[in-house]
């Protein structure tokens, strides 16, 4: 489903996988972190391919590009932050980005907008 989601799904991906092997990093030896980056690996050639270039990654802020099965494509904004009192969690909040489509439609003007008929 993702795939078909995201846009830019390889480089989302890869920033997922980045962020695991930093996450494990900081639980070394846990072997929840052990077993998901295998089964990721088992079930992904991608992730196979990308899993020994060691990539790390944080948290970040930056814009997703994806297909709404009722809206068409939507770039939403997105900030990640730390809880301060769990760092363990990760608060991650969206909104929507204002670029125009190629026919000139804001993604605040597409959720506004009667839905696609899809029928």
């Amino acid at each position: 489903m993702a795939r078909e989601v995201l846009v830019d799904w390889p480089d989302v991906a890869q920033s997922v996988l980045a962020r695991l092997r930093a996450n494990a990093g900081r639980h070394p030896g846990d072997e929840r972190f052990t077993r998901l980056a295998s089964e990721l690996r088992a079930g992904s050639p991608e992730a196979e391919q990308w899993w020994p270039r060691y990539d790390i990654a944080t948290n970040h802020s930056g814009t997703k590009h994806l297909r709404h099965p009722t809206r068409g494509l939507l770039t939403l904004g997105h900030a990640s932050f730390t809880v301060t009192d769990s760092p363990e969690q990760i608060l991650v909040i969206y909104s929507l980005a204002e670029p125009a489509d190629d026919q000139g439609q804001t993604t605040r003007e597409k959720w506004s907008a009667p839905a696609l008929d899809t029928a």
